[in-house]
């Protein structure tokens, strides 16, 4: 025996004709039914065709959940992926960042070092810049 996969579309395109069917077979019973045209044994068999035409449709519908649960997984995948490396950038964006603070405190130290200033007013300088670098 040959296995095939249907599409989604093609799945879809037989869903919908079995519930036709379906929907056709329970008119047509409840007719005969009314009309006195079957009797109850022969009404039950068709009902019972139905229902295993019903059991059918949802092995179709859960077949088209998991395709589509497999058509999202290679996407989940390359999102995981895409957002670790952006996570790895940020952090290498951060360390960039601290660098460049560190070295603006310590062009920062000296320029209050090699200021004109002096006494306290120069100390008070080179204290505050000390505490930027710490």
């Amino acid at each position: 025996m040959v296995g095939f996969t249907l599409k989604s579309s093609e799945l879809e395109d037989l869903k919908t004709r079995m519930i036709e069917l379906v929907n056709s077979i329970r008119d047509r019973r409840e007719e005969l039914v009314v009309n006195f045209q079957i009797n109850l044994s022969n009404s039950l068999k068709i009902s019972d065709s139905a229902d295993r035409l019903i059991r059918s449709i949802n092995k179709i519908a859960i077949e088209q959940i998991n395709e589509i649960r497999t058509d999202l997984q290679e996407p989940a995948k390359k999102i995981t992926n895409v957002t670790d490396k952006l996570g790895a950038a940020i952090e290498e964006l951060q360390e960039v960042n601290k660098l460049v603070q560190i070295l603006t405190n310590l062009t920062n130290l000296v320029n209050v070092i090699l200021s004109p200033a002096s006494g306290l007013v120069k100390i008070a300088g080179i204290v505050t810049q000390l505490d930027k670098l710490t």
